[in-house]
């Protein structure tokens, strides 16, 4: 997940004398944890900037083209990257800034107020992006990648430029590619953020994992943890997967007061009943006054000798994954059994979510299917496993069909002036100049 898209902020180092980290043990029976889809969308406050002449999102698609990709998928790949690339020729057919969708998805409008205002952001740009995918798309021709932690940083160089500012209260000015020894830590209600009670099942799975593999004890022993500033002090008190179950597993919707409202309900339920020492409970009572839903932190892996080991271990795991497709269903389902871990890991300061698109789409070109064109990417964060497959499925199928249907995500790039559309075909160049020309052809 890219930090700046998750609130996410490293822990500094002059901080960590000041954590009290308390685990939480609770003996309760095990609660049942169905999974549940939590989409919270931007609050009152920031929709109200939206264009409201925008059109609402489209009806379930139907286009025959779709209908046909999903069928194939218990085919064999056919490794056909022409294939693959002329989805894109198909997109640029019609409105060559459709090209667009590729790098900003659906937050075009819902959170980056427009393509303009999104290719001014720090760190990574429109024009980064596509440069970015360029290459990605260059190397597929010429076969994929061996799948090695040296990749993470390659992509993360096409995808942020040579150097960025750290999307951060101190903006700090990061060398593309290099890790980061911090572990960020961002709030997983409401924000943006996609969810299922059965991806936080695997969260605590893989963490449990990377523990016992990493180099370095980590500082937290679970990765949720109720999170708040007491004084000048870093308080995190841990939460065990029980304790999750018992928060998480009844939150349910799409709409942000909603979620809050039931969270509230949820934890004040669990409060009352909950059985720890006076000093623990009023420090978590005190988590819940001052931020609400936002008190529970998803934490990242921490320190780089760490990260570089865990950076080798699933990398290890997604190439043999991929030496081992049979039909193309399998890609999607490698990706996705990747994907959580590596943005467990957070190798980078900031850019993490665009590096994993470009290798995403590195790997899928190279198999001969379409590449992503996510409404939100940031599920891959803690979604589980079966649903982030079905997601990416859905990606390249949103590919397809944006060459057939413009109103995708409720936004028609056809709509806009001749002007306005060159000055977004300007934000994809050279990578337009690239497809048109064919050069990738064989």
């Amino acid at each position: 997940m890219d930090s700046s898209d998750s609130s996410s902020r490293p822990i500094a180092a002059s901080a960590r004398s000041n954590i009290t980290t308390d685990t939480v043990d609770i003996n309760k029976k095990e609660a049942s944890f169905v999974t549940k889809d939590v989409r919270a969308v931007d609050g009152k406050k920031a929709n109200e900037t939206l264009n409201t002449d925008i059109p609402p999102s489209p009806p379930q698609r139907t286009v025959s083209h779709i209908t046909s990709f999903r069928t194939g998928l218990s085919e064999p790949p056919d490794y056909n990257v022409e294939k693959a690339i002329s989805n894109l020729s198909r997109l640029i057919g019609k409105v060559p800034s459709q090209l667009l969708r590729l790098i900003v998805d659906g937050r075009l409008l819902e959170c980056e107020q427009g393509a303009f205002q999104y290719d001014k952001r720090e760190p990574g740009s429109i024009r980064t992006m596509s440069v970015g995918l360029l290459t990605a798309i260059r190397s597929a021709v010429k076969g994929r990648h061996e799948i090695k932690p040296e990749l993470f940083s390659f992509m993360h160089k096409k995808a942020m430029a040579e150097s960025y500012q750290q999307f951060s209260s101190s903006h700090k000015t990061c060398k593309s590619g290099e890790l980061n020894s911090k572990c960020v830590y961002y709030p997983i209600i409401p924000s943006t953020t996609i969810y299922t009670n059965a991806g936080i099942e695997e969260l605590y799975e893989q963490f449990e994992l990377f523990c016992l593999k990493s180099e370095v004890p980590l500082p937290v022993p679970y990765p949720l943890a109720f999170y708040g500033k007491i004084g000048a002090s870093t308080n995190i008190v841990s939460i065990n997967l029980e304790l999750a179950r018992e928060l998480l597993g009844g939150i349910d919707g799409s709409d942000e007061d909603v979620i809050k409202a039931e969270f509230k309900k949820s934890f004040e339920c669990f409060i009352e009943k909950f059985d720890c020492d006076k000093e623990t409970k009023e420090t978590i009572k005190s988590h819940f006054r001052k931020t609400g839903s936002r008190c529970i932190r998803c934490f990242t892996i921490d320190g780089i000798d760490n990260k570089k080991v865990l950076l080798e271990f699933i990398s290890t795991q997604l190439e043999s994954s991929l030496q081992n497709v049979k039909i193309k269903n399998d890609v999607y389902v490698a990706l996705a059994e990747f994907l959580p871990g590596y943005f467990l890991i957070h190798p980078f300061p900031d850019g993490n979510l665009r590096a994993a698109l470009l290798l995403c789409n590195h790997i899928l070109i190279h198999f001969g299917l379409p590449p992503l064109v996510m409404h939100d990417p940031n599920i891959t964060a803690l979604y589980d496993k079966k649903q982030l497959t079905e997601e990416l499925i859905r990606g390249s199928e949103n590919c397809i069909a944006a060459a057939y249907e413009p109103k995708m995500h409720g936004y028609d790039f056809s709509t806009q002036s001749v002007g306005i559309q060159k000055q977004y075909q300007q934000f994809i160049e050279p990578l337009y100049t690239y497809l048109i020309s064919e050069e990738w052809r064989k």
